[in-house]
């Protein structure tokens, strides 16, 4: 992340459409808050856990956002030109529905995204 926790921002751009995956990079954000002794990171963790996974369900997560507590919950950031060519080798092959984070129950149960390799 910037500022600290290496790619772990960069898996959370990649992971926002799939809301076992979103959830899951959002979990690991956690244990390294709590590693660091980051109170303020712990507290906006949690939120996030809990809204992660149906904010992507419901196609409602902001493009680009680190999922860091300070970069705030709704806030949109550009995303970066290697990870932008990721996130449209990802949406090849999806519908307009499953683009925005909606995506089937067959791609769901399989756990991941072949295109990109979100798991």
């Amino acid at each position: 992340m910037p500022g600290g926790h290496g790619g772990g921002w960069r898996a959370h751009v990649l992971s926002q459409p799939w809301p076992m995956a979103h959830t899951r990079t959002h979990a690991v954000m956690l244990r390294l808050a709590v590693r660091d002794r980051d109170l303020t990171e712990v507290l906006g963790q949690l939120v996030r856990l809990a809204v992660a996974g149906p904010g992507s369900a419901a196609g409602k997560y902001p493009d680009g956002n680190t999922g860091r507590t300070r970069d705030g919950l709704t806030t949109p950031m550009p995303i970066l030109d290697d990870l932008a060519a990721l996130v449209r080798g990802c949406w090849q092959g999806l519908g307009p529905a499953q683009r925005v984070g909606q995506v089937s129950p067959a791609l769901r149960r399989a756990r991941h995204v072949p295109a990109c390799g979100v798991v």
